[in-house]
């Protein structure tokens, strides 16, 4: 009901590799399998959820410490921004910076693999006309052709999973047809005998055929489970998974010495061969993200294939025994490190920082299968790896450390490879040596360069939340310093040849703007920002059994269709343009295996234009507060249903920047330069004022996020205009401000009330009271009445004079300026309470996820088998138009008391939709669903009647029925 008046419109920029997988695992596993899961012809049952996994935080920040994380989280975001600006002015459009030379590199297909890998951080660090930027550039790749030998894990880890990552933030459907795009263009690589991927394909569309060839190794052949499972369940193409899943069975039964560790060589030939290829046992280089795999994997598909869980305990149990080593130097006996096994199973003390995941891995691990000991052993492996960083001169970890071992651990030891049998050298890249100054069990670091991976920082930051200790933080902050002190150039970050030399020399290399920063700064993050258990258990894992489902088959343009109602009372069935045909409810569903986020099948733009009365805008499932754009006073959205006319679009809320000296309140409108919707959530350009709107909703309250432009100073302001309404006209539903006052503004809060009529139903004026309060203070605050600022706290206003507030910003420390807008019916201090209690940290990523997993709660109880992309479009698109209304105002009923006299809540609906007959005439009748009326040949100028919906409440919401 909230309208807005006027709207629209890292070093972490890449959380990639490292950082998408563990986005795999913190972002992707928030939307997991729910129902039944059926993969070839049986069927598999999900684990409902899984235990506790994060620290329960319940510590209040001091004004200090929020101080010291929010500038250390500006630091970090900087340091982002600086390697990005490199890259756009020295190499937009290549693949990588060469940050030293400043000129652009192609190693990675030549598809501009820093943007694509970029994409989910710039979305988390809020830098909105970036990311619109780089998607405009991503909408024009063509995955299909490259005039390189393609490098298929490189192009996995980069692109596939930058684009899926880059969907599920920001659900725009172009993330999701570039990755399908790009995923049916690597299928080839999987035509092997044994079905295991070759390592590099000839990507040439106008070739009968595409080569593949090489490769083998097992990190490689393993790093696609993710990628392409996820693929599955977003596109409903099954191919994706059944290549990926075939991939563990072949390893799983390959020849191996010891049960768990699989060889780092592997053959795409048959599997009596494997016993003759390379035997090395490493967690690091070669080997590391197969097991990383396996147990994201299995929270993936939500357990629903235990071969994931029994091969990730089989390995970490024999890590345990034959890898993991005490420390050997004698200052530090509370280390542990992770070896190697050479090709005669001989243990080395090679420690290499790719390993350095496996704390992280190890800590997770310990969570989902109630392992304590694998947590031990991850906190002292990550200060091994913290402590690695510590010993260097330049105080940024080596590629690999060489631990000293004992003589009784191998037969046939080499002290693990020193110099001349002599510990005091160190062994250089170039093959040269120098006195060795590392501590006593240290033999070398060999090689000792850097290329700034972010394997330590990750197992911090996993580590921070699963533990709460905030040494983590700390040591993230230092790794950070070093980073910025010696990597940064001019134009960038630059690895190092050798992080322990007195002469520092960069590679001139940034494949990627660092990955570690991208976890430095989520450990700066509050610690309810992706909390992993949200996350993790996604939304519960009842199975369609459980929860007594109904199916039944329709036709729509000649093609059927299954409809299941999940999650309700017993049903016999209901009617859709009489094709209604019950069926026994199979369950080999692709659907259900799918684990299909509903909402992408929702286009809120459907019924928007030539007169279609829908509301575009974020709300909850029969929310009271439907925030939505009005930004020009042209466009008439709102909740449709309420007879067709404007109604409603009141207390609006627009951001804008001019100096204050030039500003005219009657003439502030901005058109759109962008706009997009989801379920719960809308954003667009304000393109006159060059700011970013986005909006989320709670039941009684929404949540304002204004990104301003940079240098727009202190001339950034929001304009609240109660005065405003929609003002679309009919003889009967004149729209009308009736009176109103802002009844006080500070700095960081506005509390008034309007009152107003205007609609079909013809109703009585009606008050609206709100409470709009801020998350940085105003430098300038006032009310304002007939476009005057009258320097006042306080002002009344009538039919045929506006009256409003202004609030005046600082953007030089912050460009974003949050606002949580409270609404009520009933008081002022209602509404504020409303907006505290429904939105109480300014959150605005929780409150949008939220939003988002309650409209997916309502959708799923629904499931379309069959059919294709179309048609569950139509389908959800008109689910969710059914509960926009009606209006649930439990609680807000200025008329009645709210609890009854036993002190149960009275529940309270209104703005129903009206029932229709077929020729459009109102009719208090039976359920009549026109399926003709879904299909137009424009649709977003469909006027999209969802009507005559209270007899379906029957089937999915009868509670609320």
């Amino acid at each position: 009901m909230v309208l807005m008046k006027s709207y629209e419109n890292r070093f972490s920029l890449r959380l990639n590799t490292r950082v998408k997988r563990t986005i795999t695992l913190i972002f992707i596993l928030g939307f997991l399998i729910h129902g039944i899961l059926v993969i070839s012809d049986f069927q598999l049952s999900p684990i409902d959820s899984y235990p506790k996994i994060q620290y329960n935080f319940q510590d209040a920040e001091s004004i200090e410490e929020r101080n010291l994380r929010e500038q250390r989280r500006a630091s970090i975001k900087n340091g982002f921004l600086h390697a990005w600006r490199g890259y756009t002015k020295f190499a937009w459009g290549y693949d990588e910076l060469k940050p030293v030379s400043e000129q652009g590199n192609n190693k990675f297909n030549g598809w501009g693999a820093t943007i694509v890998d970029s994409l989910d951080t710039l979305w988390i660090m809020d830098l909105k006309e970036e990311f619109n930027e780089s998607r405009e550039f991503v909408s024009q790749i063509d995955f299909t052709r490259s005039d390189q030998d393609t490098n298929v894990f490189e192009t996995i880890i980069r692109y596939l999973g930058g684009l899926i990552s880059a969907f599920e933030l920001s659900r725009d459907s172009i993330f999701l047809e570039k990755a399908r795009e790009l995923g049916i263009a690597l299928l080839p690589a999987f035509n092997s005998p044994t079905g295991l991927p070759y390592n590099y394909l000839r990507l040439n569309p106008d070739e009968e055929e595409t080569y593949a060839w090489g490769g083998g190794l097992l990190a490689e052949v393993g790093t696609s489970l993710l990628e392409f499972t996820k693929l599955t369940q977003l596109t409903g193409d099954r191919e994706f998974f059944t290549k990926v899943d075939n991939i563990t069975e072949v390893i799983f039964k390959a020849p191996k010495k010891i049960p768990g560790l699989y060889p780092v060589k592997l053959s795409q030939g048959l599997i009596q061969c494997q016993e003759t290829l390379r035997a090395e046992i490493s967690f690091g280089a070669n080997g590391d993200s197969f097991y990383e795999y396996l147990i994201k994997e299995h929270v993936l598909v939500r357990g629903a294939l235990d071969k994931y869980r029994e091969m990730y305990i089989e390995s970490i149990e024999n890590m345990h025994k034959y890898l993991i080593k005490e420390s050997p130097v004698k200052e530090r006996p509370d280390l542990l490190f992770i070896g190697e096994l050479d090709n005669t199973s001989d243990f080395l003390g090679k420690m290499g920082h790719l390993s350095c995941f496996v704390p992280g891995m190890l800590a997770i691990g310990s969570k989902i299968f109630d392992r304590p000991k694998d947590l031990e052993v991850a906190i002292r492996l990550a200060e091994t790896c913290y402590w690695s960083y510590g010993i260097t001169k330049t105080g940024i970890g080596a590629e690999e450390v060489w631990f000293e071992i004992l003589e009784e651990e191998n037969n046939n030891a080499d002290n693990a490879g020193n110099v001349d049998n002599d510990d005091s050298w160190i062994l250089k890249r170039d093959g040269s040596r120098y006195r060795n100054h590392l501590p006593k069990g240290i033999v070398r670091l060999g090689p000792s360069y850097s290329l700034l991976r972010p394997e330590t920082v990750e197992s911090l930051f996993i580590l921070y939340r699963i533990t709460g200790d905030k040494k983590y933080q700390e040591q993230a902050w230092d790794i950070w310093q070093s980073l910025e002190k010696w990597t940064k150039t001019p134009a960038g970050y630059s690895g190092l040849l050798d992080v322990d030399s007195d002469y520092v020399i960069k590679d001139d290399c940034m494949e990627r703007i660092p990955d570690s920063s991208g976890f430095v700064r989520l450990i700066w993050l509050q610690p309810f920002y992706e909390n992993h258990d949200e996350l993790i258990n996604g939304r519960g894992g009842t199975t369609y059994e459980q929860c007594g489902g109904h199916m039944g088959t329709y036709k729509l343009n000649n093609t059927s269709f299954v409809v299941r109602t999940i999650n309700t009372h017993a049903v016999t069935g209901f009617s859709i343009s009489n094709t209604t045909i019950w069926t026994s409810p199979s369950l080999e569903s692709t659907d259900e295996l799918l684990n299909l986020n509903l909402t992408n099948f929702v286009d809120l733009r459907i019924g928007t234009d030539n007169e279609g009365h829908i509301f575009p805008g974020a709300c909850l499932p029969f929310g009271m507060v439907k925030v939505g754009l009005d930004t020009d006073f042209s466009e008439d959205f709102h909740a449709g249903g309420t007879g067709g006319e404007a109604k409603y679009g009141v207390i609006s809320q627009l951001p804008i920047v001019v100096p204050l000296s030039e500003l005219n309140l009657s003439v502030i409108k901005s058109p759109r330069s962008f706009e997009r919707f989801t379920p719960g959530y809308s954003i667009f350009g304000l393109e006159r004022y060059n700011i970013t709107v986005e909006l989320t909703a709670t039941r009684r309250a929404a949540l304002h996020q204004y990104t301003y432009p940079e240098n727009a100073n202190n001339n950034s302001h929001v304009i609240i205009d109660i005065s405003h309404f929609l003002k679309q006209e009919c003889p009967w539903c004149v729209g009308k401000f009736h009176d109103g006052a802002i009844y006080s503004v500070n700095n960081t809060q506005v509390k008034g009330m309007g009152r107003y009529s205007g609609g079909w139903n013809q109703g009585g004026p009606y008050k609206v009271y709100f409470c709009s309060q801020f998350d940085t203070p105003a430098i300038f605050y006032s009310t304002w009445w007939n476009f005057v600022i009258t320097n006042t706290s306080f002002d009344v206003g009538a039919d045929g004079h506006s009256v409003g507030a202004i609030l005046t910003f600082d953007t030089n420390s912050t460009r974003v300026i949050r606002s949580r807008v409270g609404i009520s019916f009933i008081s002022a201090t209602q509404a504020c309470q409303n907006a505290e209690s429904e939105i109480p940290n300014f959150d605005f990523i929780q409150i949008k996820r939220e939003a988002n997993k309650a409209w997916e709660r309502e959708l799923e109880k629904i499931v379309v088998e069959g059919g294709d992309d179309e048609i569950r479009t139509i389908f959800y698109s008109s689910l969710y138009r059914t509960m926009i209304m009606p209006s649930d105002r439990t609680g807000e009923n200025p008329k009645w008391e709210s609890f009854d006299k036993n002190g149960k809540i009275i529940p309270h609906y209104d703005d129903f939709y009206a029932l229709v007959k077929k020729d459009g005439t109102h009719l208090g009748k039976s359920l009549v669903i026109r399926i003709k009326s879904w299909i137009h040949p424009h649709p977003y100028k469909n006027k999209f009647k969802p009507r005559t919906t209270n007899p379906l409440y029957t089937l999915f919401q009868p509670k609320r029925q």
